[in-house]
């Protein structure tokens, strides 16, 4: 994840809404698992994230190739996507792999086994794949909207970002203060980035920063995905 560049004080406000979430989840009568995770409510634990989740909700569905439609697969980052757990519609047990730099650039998930999963990204594109074979893909979406939220450190106000990402025509739309931006992709380290003359967008996981030409530097938080 990126790190914040400040609004510290909205890490707190989001942390302590999402421990209200989940206290307020597991206070839900119904079916649980050993670790008190609703499952009913479609929640399971996820070890790299320490708590309850539903995939859907915050993981990257795939499906398996040849596949348009179906039970998904879903890979979950932990908080600084140093590790990838994944999930399997057949009740596989999960597996959780480790960010590895790429000789020409990128990164990776796996671990030092010939047999282990492979997670990586192709033309913006997440895949799992084993010994050179492609098993899984990332759904594909023509475009995929998120809304973001956060502040820019020095004062109280709560801005608000509308994203429309075009993962096959690398580029984003970008909705803000009622004006819209029409961004291109460019290559990062890692994560993801868009720009154009006055606005540029960098993320990762559901974390973003958005800064403006005129000195305006956002912090952002992902609040919803469809």
């Amino acid at each position: 994840m990126i790190a914040l560049l400040a609004g510290c004080g909205q890490q707190s406000a989001d942390k302590k809404t999402e421990q209200q979430k989940n206290e307020t989840t597991r206070s839900v009568g119904g079916t649980r698992d050993e670790h008190g995770c609703l499952t009913s409510a479609g929640y399971v634990w996820s070890a790299v994230r320490n708590d309850c989740i539903r995939c859907f909700e915050i993981g990257v569905p795939l499906l398996p190739v040849g596949q348009t439609t179906g039970s998904a697969a879903y890979i979950v980052f932990n908080a600084d996507s140093s590790q990838v757990e994944l999930f399997f519609p057949d009740g596989a047990k999960n597996e959780i792999l480790d960010r590895r730099k790429l000789p020409g650039g990128g990164y990776a998930w796996n671990i030092e086994d010939d047999d282990t999963k492979n997670v990586r990204q192709i033309h913006g594109q997440w895949i799992i794949e084993q010994r050179g074979k492609l098993l899984y893909k990332q759904v594909a979406n023509d475009s995929i909207r998120t809304v973001f939220q956060g502040g820019d450190g020095k004062t109280r106000r709560l801005y608000r970002a509308e994203v429309t990402f075009y993962p096959q025509r690398e580029s984003a739309s970008l909705r803000f203060d009622d004006r819209t931006y029409e961004l291109k992709q460019y290559v990062t380290a890692d994560g993801y980035g868009y720009r154009n003359d006055s606005v540029n967008l960098r993320g990762k996981g559901e974390e973003a920063t958005l800064s403006f030409t005129n000195g305006l530097t956002l912090s952002l938080q992902s609040i919803s995905q469809k």
